[in-house]
């Protein structure tokens, strides 16, 4: 059954927020509108099976500060067989002020892809432990998560909350973990909120890769939690589970600039597995001002190598640290 739904936030609210669903898709598929107290909306897509294609247009889905903690303003879980797309459209804002509030949300708990697509617009998260926009594989088939942003700004203030995070809490799943920057922008200012950061990827077998392109800009300004794995990176990657390379690559005019305390620009980390870590840039500018921040660090806690490249065309600049170091213990 083809299923296109257009989805208006409740009529009390003086703002509107449109949701489009369109695909192929069964007659379990709910999408629809939360009001809670107050100027608050929350847009949930669950029990999705089948191919489904959500699309967010101008409008605003907001949940103000006074709302219930955990909201999500846009939530999307797919439960069975197929792939699930979420497309941020040019103009379209979404703001939550919770703590434990993402932006967006799309998860894949069956087999299939799970992807975020941004081509504009804005998505801020005030509050802690709120990412941006978030993708989360939790099946243990063939399911695999891609992010991409090609416009708009993220931007987050509370502490751990992660511009762009995708995140593998399957076992045993196969497929590819990806974030694409291609263009827009990602602000973060809380300590341990990294730009964009896969985590945890568990026992996946596949690669876990993010590409920074073009004119893409990254910015961090918060320090570090406890240790300097969680601190404001530009890029972090954070394997400790599984097989598969984990990659991080630069090029073009993109920038990543990091200003708080061990916070690197690019950070790949990875243990218990003797796959190997690749970090290549080629070109773009990377700042990493805080101290004990590098501009780029490979840490390989097993017996894996360690590749870091950089091109001519490449600046990398830690003026209160080190450029580049690799690790393997």
């Amino acid at each position: 059954m083809s299923v296109r739904t257009r989805l208006a936030a409740p009529a009390a609210l003086s703002f509107l927020a449109l949701v489009f669903l369109a695909g192929e898709a069964s007659a379990q598929n709910v999408c629809r509108g939360v009001a809670h107290a107050g100027r608050t909306a929350q847009i949930q897509c669950t029990e999705l099976t089948g191919a489904a294609d959500i699309l967010i247009t101008p409008g605003s889905v907001n949940i103000v500060r006074a709302a219930m903690n955990a909201n999500p303003a846009v939530i999307a879980d797919h439960r069975g067989t197929g792939d699930i797309t979420v497309v941020i459209a040019d103009d379209a804002r979404i703001e939550t002020a919770g703590t434990s509030s993402q932006g967006v949300t799309v998860s894949q708990s069956g087999t299939g892809t799970a992807s975020i697509a941004m081509n504009g617009g804005a998505v801020t998260t005030l509050e802690r432990n709120s990412p941006g926009v978030a993708a989360i594989m939790q099946g243990g088939g063939t399911s695999g998560l891609t992010v991409t942003l090609a416009g708009g700004t993220i931007s987050t203030e509370g502490q751990q909350s992660l511009g762009i995070q995708a995140r593998g809490d399957n076992d045993g799943g196969t497929g590819a973990v990806a974030i694409e920057v291609t263009g827009g922008s990602i602000v973060t200012e809380g300590a341990g909120a990294a730009g964009a950061s896969i985590q945890n990827d568990r026992r996946s077998v596949s690669d876990s890769t993010v590409l920074i392109e073009d004119d893409a800009r990254i910015h961090t300004q918060g320090g570090s939690l406890f240790d300097e794995l969680i601190a404001s990176h530009g890029v972090f990657v954070d394997r400790r589970y599984g097989g598969g390379v984990v990659r991080i690559s630069m090029s073009g005019d993109s920038s990543v600039t990091t200003e708080g305390a061990s916070a690197s620009g690019l950070y790949a980390y990875r243990e218990r597995s003797s796959d190997k870590i690749e970090i290549d840039v080629q070109g773009g500018d990377i700042v990493a001002a805080g101290s004990n921040a590098l501009g780029i660090r490979g840490w390989h806690a097993d017996l894996g190598s360690v590749e870091m490249t950089t091109g001519a065309d490449a600046t990398v600049a830690a003026p209160f640290a080190i450029g580049m170091r690799a690790y393997v213990t």
